[in-house]
């Protein structure tokens, strides 16, 4: 006689087997795999996506996070160590925000066209944001709110062109008339 793990072991894989047969009778390209998705997408996956990447009140406590580690930064300066916790205070909210942006799909390899895009991708604009922190006085600056303003703004930008518009790299191609 099986023992009970082994029973809830067979009902769980038949369950995943129903699962991927409903999915393909469905369509649907969002049911689990046992393969391992490449963090950057495709134009494919960017065409299939029904809304932004960062939803407005997930955009509203990236805001909020910014602005706590730009305050922090601000009141560091203070003190006489404040330098050197302000490259910490940095380097950690580089790493929040990078993985944020990489758990949200935004990485390195998501843009397309060249220097244009190189300035409109996430990651760039993180890196940036991180090298200004190191910059002592103008680390002052809330270079991390801005940033991630940025990234919000590009990314609604883009849903826009690509739901009502031009498709994001033809946008500012079009000639004037």
């Amino acid at each position: 006689m099986p023992n009970a793990t082994e029973e809830q072991r067979k009902a769980d894989l038949e369950r995943r087997q129903r699962g991927a047969e409903m999915a393909a009778l469905d369509g649907d390209d969002d049911a689990p795999s046992d393969s391992a998705a490449e963090p950057g997408e495709s134009d494919a996956e960017s065409d299939k996506r029904s809304g932004p990447r960062i939803s407005p009140i997930e955009a509203a406590f990236m805001i909020i996070i910014a602005l706590a580690f730009d305050g922090l930064q601000f009141l560091l300066l203070a003190i006489a160590v404040g330098a050197v916790l302000n490259s910490i205070v940095s380097v950690i909210a580089w790493l929040i925000f990078f993985i944020w942006l990489h758990a949200k799909g935004m990485s390195f390899t998501s843009f397309k066209g060249g220097a244009r895009s190189l300035a409109k991708n996430p990651q760039v604009i993180n890196m940036a944001t991180v090298g200004i922190g190191f910059i002592p006085i103008i680390n002052a600056l809330p270079e991390r709110t801005a940033g991630t303003l940025a990234i919000i703004i590009i990314e609604y930008v883009e849903y826009f062109m690509r739901r009502f518009g031009a498709p994001s790299g033809q946008a500012e191609t079009a000639p004037a008339s």
